[in-house]
């Protein structure tokens, strides 16, 4: 959904930040675990810390668009997914903005992956967003469409997969 709001011109941002990961860098790093001695550990994966406006700006220069240039302040948000919440329950359409993805929006989170990069010797990063990613692999193809996974830090205990379903 995010991809789509923005190939039809989104021109807002939020001023959180986040940790992204690739799903091949989660994919190989789980191998090299299951061939270690290493049992009942949590470990943070994260390519780089990026701020949403980063990852806005490069999607939208992928698709072609104009970039967000507007940020939308704590405040703002919080009475605008209020606001949509109400126009909502009048259409029955799902409101772009939620009270949990305005709360996410705003959040600064910053990871570090130092622990794995210490029990896995010669763990490779790439980036998430960046010519070699899932992500850009997904916005240059002219192919089918296809779902392409993106894993995005939420917390320590939990990386969650996103499935971008994206239609040219």
């Amino acid at each position: 959904k995010l991809f789509q709001q923005i190939g039809k011109g989104m021109p807002f941002y939020m001023g959180g930040s986040n940790g992204f990961v690739d799903v091949r860098d989660v994919v190989k790093a789980m191998t090299q675990l299951m061939g270690t001695d290493i049992h009942s550990e949590r470990f943070i994966l994260n390519s780089e810390n990026r701020s949403y406006k980063e990852t806005f700006d490069f999607i939208a220069d992928a698709l072609q668009k104009k970039r967000p240039s507007r940020k939308i302040s704590p405040l703002l948000s919080a009475f605008a997914w209020r606001f949509l919440k109400i126009i909502s329950l009048f259409t029955g359409k799902t409101p772009v903005l939620t009270k949990e993805t305005a709360a996410a929006g705003n959040r600064v989170s910053r990871y570090q992956s130092d622990k794995i990069k210490d029990a896995i010797n010669n763990l490779e990063n790439t980036r998430v967003i960046g010519p070699t990613s899932g992500a850009a692999t997904l916005i240059n193809k002219k192919e089918e469409p296809q779902a392409t996974p993106i894993a995005s830090i939420r917390d320590q205990s939990m990386a969650e997969f996103l499935f971008i379903l994206f239609l040219d």
